[in-house]
């Protein structure tokens, strides 16, 4: 997700804990949602914080660093893959096998596009708290028909930001495995739910 549905979630994280508290007066009101864009203004401070944190977070723990295993067939992607989900929750760590991917592998979901593998996996990690969030495989991964991988999951996404506001949902993936070498060239997670109807499944 991007930064400022971030930011987002932070507000609505902070509106939550505010209207339990005691010790606010009970005639105080929350700040109206009326965009995203006047969110922000309400919580100066939080980008650049959430921007240094994306910037500067740097690669742990990615499998195969430097090394591509190309030639493969697509069970052997599949294998891996399956294990990405099932041993290394990838989608909320980061944790890919950097080994299958191009370096030049473009990445999308339904709010943004990223190009480069490195990008990517720095970015995950910034994003999400991989200790409290949740990545399930509602079946096996399968090949489909002879360049592709699809998977379908269901995850509990918990923010790296103040709070570490939670989102739930499901969603496939689709990769494209390139003809000349057999590493993966793109990279398509679509969601079952709406944006709108993601961030207001937000739950500390």
């Amino acid at each position: 997700m991007k930064i400022l549905d971030l930011l987002l979630l932070t507000l609505l994280a902070h509106q939550a804990t505010s209207s339990t508290s005691t010790i606010r007066s009970s005639n105080t009101r929350s700040p109206q949602l009326r965009s995203r864009r006047s969110s922000i203004v309400r919580i100066p401070g939080f980008l650049g914080m959430t921007a240094v944190s994306w910037g500067m977070t740097r690669e742990r723990g990615a499998r195969g660093e430097g090394v591509k295993r190309t030639g493969l067939s697509l069970g052997e992607i599949r294998d891996i893959v399956q294990d990405d989900f099932v041993m290394r929750k990838c989608l909320v760590s980061g944790d890919i096998s950097k080994a299958i991917y191009a370096d030049d592998c473009v990445f999308t979901d339904p709010q943004m596009t990223c190009k480069g593998l490195d990008k990517f996996v720095s970015g995950t990690k910034a994003l999400f708290y991989a200790p409290a969030s949740e990545l399930e495989l509602l079946g096996r991964v399968e090949v489909v028909g002879d360049n592709q991988i699809f998977a379908r999951f269901r995850e509990v996404a918990c923010f790296n930001i103040p709070f570490r506001p939670k989102t739930y949902f499901s969603g496939n993936l689709t990769l494209t495995v390139r003809k000349q070498d057999g590493l993966i060239e793109n990279y398509l997670e679509q969601w079952d739910l709406s944006i709108p109807e993601i961030l207001r499944s937000a739950r500390l």
